[in-house]
């Protein structure tokens, strides 16, 4: 009986890293599937609103977008690239600038050759994709040092196609606040989910500590 006790603290011990990594991984998974939505979403674009002159380049840049995602979402959802902190760290950093700058260079690319077309208005809409996917990451640090760039990356490209598209300052305004807002909303909810975990696994490394402490016990009484 003693020997089952034993086993089952062990069991219980190596269950919280088990979970951490487990959160870890969903959080990497919808990650993914919101760059994938992304790229799908500019796809669509460039499809049903393509430009006139440069629709060559931008297909271009979006497929070797696609790649770098496709070539990230490998590396991290393998098991033993999620222990590597600080490589993960560099490289989460690295793919959220990659996040910004595709959908920059698509809505500036589009807005100075074709400024009689839609295209980028529309593909300025993937930038509200960008702090949903900060927000997976469960780090409120690279979420909030994430928005001021974001938030700077949108207002950019409306302010260079501002004349060419004719488009009111107070409408590039207001959807600043609206992008801003939801940048702020990434951080919070990064906070909350960051906060969630790590009392998961506080609640689970005092029960372990728990039923070590009665194996103690009933080692003492027999």
């Amino acid at each position: 009986m003693l020997g089952q006790s034993q086993d089952a603290v062990d069991d219980r011990a190596q269950q919280s890293p088990q979970d951490s990594q487990r959160y870890l991984f969903l959080g990497t998974a919808r990650n993914f599937a919101l760059r994938m939505v992304l790229i799908v979403f500019a796809g669509v674009t460039l499809t049903c609103e393509p430009p006139s002159k440069t629709l060559p380049i931008c297909v271009a840049v979006l497929a070797l977008y696609a790649v770098l995602v496709g070539f990230w979402g490998t590396w991290a959802l393998r098991t033993a690239a999620r222990t590597v902190v600080l490589t993960r760290t560099l490289m989460t950093i690295s793919v959220l600038a990659a996040d910004v700058a595709i959908v920059s260079v698509l809505s500036v690319l589009t807005g100075l050759t074709s400024p009689d077309d839609w295209t980028s208005n529309v593909m300025r809409v993937g930038f509200f994709l960008i702090p949903l996917i900060a927000a997976a990451q469960l780090d409120p640090v690279i979420s909030g040092a994430l928005a001021i760039p974001t938030l700077s990356a949108f207002i950019a490209p409306c302010w260079i196609t501002q004349a060419s598209n004719n488009e009111p300052w107070a409408s590039i305004l207001l959807s600043s606040t609206v992008l801003a807002g939801l940048a702020g909303g990434s951080v919070a909810l990064s906070v909350i989910e960051r906060f969630k975990v790590q009392t998961i696994a506080e609640l689970a490394r005092q029960r372990t500590q728990l039923l070590r402490n009665l194996l103690g016990v009933e080692k003492h009484e027999q």
